[in-house]
């Protein structure tokens, strides 16, 4: 269960615990299971999409509302797993591997 709890970064106010993720809000903890961390993920990824798209020109709207809805589920996926954007854009085949430093 620790590497699930560490879907967040190190700076971020969730901890790892047995079993369960906890959240620091204003010097208590609170135990929240790993579903409710993934649901308000999901709900994040949706909102920031929803923004990014009604940002851009009219015509380009649907576009970004159909890539969004194409690899959402996928990119919430490698959140809770731990990737980086990198790993992520990199598994949907939309960015080139990197190859590191030389």
């Amino acid at each position: 269960m620790g590497t699930r709890c560490q879907l967040l970064a190190p700076s971020t106010p969730i901890a790892r615990a047995a079993g369960t993720c906890r959240v620091a809000e204003l010097g208590r903890t609170h135990p929240i299971t790993m579903s409710t961390v993934v649901l308000l993920l999901q709900r994040s990824v949706s909102n920031a999409a929803t923004r990014v798209c009604r940002t851009g020109r009219s015509r380009w709207r649907d576009v970004c509302r159909n890539f969004m809805r194409r690899y959402q589920s996928r990119v919430i996926q490698g959140l809770v797993a731990g990737e980086t954007a990198q790993q992520i854009c990199e598994d949907l085949r939309l960015c080139i591997p990197s190859t590191g430093p030389l």
